[in-house]
């Protein structure tokens, strides 16, 4: 069932869970002399300008580009598109913290006056001197749509580049925060890691719709419920006044609505812009082939992938998606005669 968009509630602090993300914390007061620091912080809110970008059939859109995303529903992706098809996402943020400064995280201020921008199947969100007081910094987060080759399927990849404005080398950790919808429904998630290299999850739901969210650049990652099964354990962690740092936990997560997010360190001299991100994709595999053109997964390629490729023609795969593109067509056929009898 579709989830409609509204507020999640106000983030109260919660008595402790079995959610491995809600952990009694020390309450952190900021100093006099930080109070300059929160101030500038608050003080670079604009106003927010909502947008929406294409491909093909697909469309992202956001729905909210202010601070309040911290707390509301922000985001819709749909593969098909037109308003009433499944929607895939909830809510996607960033967070902040500049340690040994203010130890807490910061949710993403308001953007800059007009600094929003859609084009085609690209958008853009920009923020000038952000931060706190010894480690600000200008971003830019570009987030890039791209449409699947059957119908339900679509990626998006968002990038964020940071730029350093101080005159010393400053670390800041990030964070994305997501709330999806395998399947559009809030409920039945299950997830699973992929691969702790390259830090891919995937969240399956009871109708067999997969999200793959992938980054293999972030440090760690946490999982935890998601605010239609009362959740919000995670989201409260970075919204409270005390540091978040994510360490691979949550699962095994199964039968619940998901939430996530990544975490980055960046050490940053002056001057210099670092680049970190994401990728969210919709029933689209993230996972590498096993071994290419091996469309039956059984570390040979031979007739039998021939045969695997044209018994699921026309299927989202696995079985027989020799190029794991989440189609099965004629260009698996291509791919296993073209690895044919290589080794696996």
């Amino acid at each position: 069932m579709s989830r409609s968009r509204r507020a999640k509630g106000p983030l109260a602090r919660r008595g402790p869970t079995n959610d491995p993300m809600d952990t009694p914390k020390m309450m952190f007061r900021p100093a006099p002399h930080l109070a300059a620091a929160l101030s500038l912080f608050a003080a670079s809110a604009a106003l927010a300008r909502p947008g929406t970008v294409t491909s093909g059939d697909a469309q992202f859109q956001w729905a909210n580009t202010s601070a309040s995303s911290a707390t509301l529903g922000n985001v819709n992706l749909r593969p098909d598109g037109a308003l009433g098809t499944p929607d895939h996402a909830f809510q996607l943020w960033w967070w902040f913290r500049a340690p040994g400064i203010v130890e807490r995280e910061f949710a993403f201020p308001d953007a800059d006056f007009g600094g929003e921008s859609y084009a085609g199947n690209i958008a853009n969100i920009l923020w000038t001197n952000i931060g706190v007081s010894g480690a600000r910094f200008n971003a830019r987060l570009e987030t890039i749509l791209t449409e699947g080759q059957a119908p339900g399927q679509a990626s998006v990849e968002q990038n964020l580049y940071i730029t350093n404005r101080e005159m010393t080398t400053v670390t800041l950790h990030f964070f994305a925060y997501a709330d999806l919808e395998a399947g559009a429904s809030t409920a039945g998630d299950t997830v699973t890691l992929q691969d702790q290299a390259t830090r891919l999850l995937r969240i399956t739901d009871t109708s067999g719709q997969f999200i793959d969210w992938q980054s293999s650049s972030a440090a760690n990652f946490a999982v935890s419920r998601g605010a239609s099964a009362g959740g919000l354990q995670l989201r409260n962690a970075l919204n409270d006044n005390a540091p978040t740092t994510l360490n691979n936990s949550g699962l095994p997560f199964t039968s619940d609505d998901f939430s996530g997010a990544f975490q980055w360190t960046l050490v940053l001299p002056p001057g210099v812009t670092q680049v970190i991100g994401h990728t969210i994709s919709v029933n689209l595999s993230l996972a590498a082939p096993p071994c290419e053109g091996d469309a039956n997964n059984d570390g040979l390629i031979n007739f039998a992938d021939v045969t695997s490729v044209l018994a699921n023609f026309g299927e989202a795969g696995p079985a027989g998606d020799a190029d794991q593109n989440g189609v099965v067509n004629f260009a698996d056929i291509t791919r296993v005669l073209s690895s044919f009898n290589a080794p696996c």
